[in-house]
């Protein structure tokens, strides 16, 4: 079931709905139906879904399907470039549904994502030695022609070491943001997020634009969407 337009501006809306969170909006829309149809249920209705309580019933009643928030986030989105991929959208990666309760219910993407890619990523210090640099760009090279797509998170050291050798040997690479989807972290590595999106890789966060909340959690939102994670060089 993938969610129209309108239908995502009322998942976004829902999101912001004190109480309900990824996990309860998507026990919510299963419920439902579509987003859209959470703002019209009964109390009798909304209670019947387990964990959602009375204050977040109250919340729900004083929000509205189309209220501007969710407008606003979903236009900014298409703005700067990026879809919204929802849980139920066929290009939602289906490892991230594994994570239950903790899988994001909206991605913020920009670039190519697909759902079904094998996935390595990369995670290590933003102080990398040489050895520790030279030593990802072995294993990297080492994946040329398999398939398999780089993830990391686009920061300085071994993240943006990863994302340059995948580039130079033509293997799909995408960064995984721990800000909004419009804010390059390091500003630095904007060059590299370009090239990156030039070569049909992706940029992708949890987080909606103009959100600069810097995650401290990135390398687990690296690896939530691949089977296998390298740590590289942490010192």
């Amino acid at each position: 079931m993938g969610l129209s337009e309108s239908e995502k501006i009322s998942l976004l809306n829902l999101l912001a709905v004190p109480g309900i969170g990824a996990w309860g909006a998507i026990r919510l829309v299963k419920e439902f139906g579509q987003p859209s149809k959470v703002f019209s249920a009964g109390d009798g209705a909304l209670r019947s879904v387990p964990r959602i309580g009375e204050k977040a019933i109250e919340a729900i009643h004083k929000s509205t399907a189309n209220a501007d928030a969710g407008k606003r986030q979903y236009e900014a989105s298409i703005a700067c470039g990026a879809n919204v991929v929802c849980y139920w959208d066929e290009e939602y990666p289906p490892l991230l549904k594994e994570l239950e309760q903790d899988a994001p219910v909206v991605l913020f993407v920009k670039g190519n994502l697909p759902a079904d890619a094998r996935r390595v990523a990369f995670v290590g210090t933003r102080r990398a030695s040489d050895y520790g640099k030279r030593a990802c760009k072995e294993l990297i090279s080492a994946m040329s022609g398999s398939g398999i797509h780089i993830v990391s998170g686009l920061a300085s050291g071994i993240d943006g070491a990863a994302h340059q050798a995948a580039l130079e040997r033509n293997i799909p690479t995408e960064a995984v943001f721990g800000c909004g989807i419009d804010i390059v972290y390091p500003d630095a590595h904007r060059p590299l997020a370009e090239k990156i999106l030039a070569a049909g890789g992706a940029l992708v966060s949890e987080y909606a634009p103009r959100n600069a909340t810097l995650c401290l959690y990135i390398p687990t939102a690296q690896s939530d969407y691949c089977r296998t994670l390298v740590s590289n060089d942490c010192g």
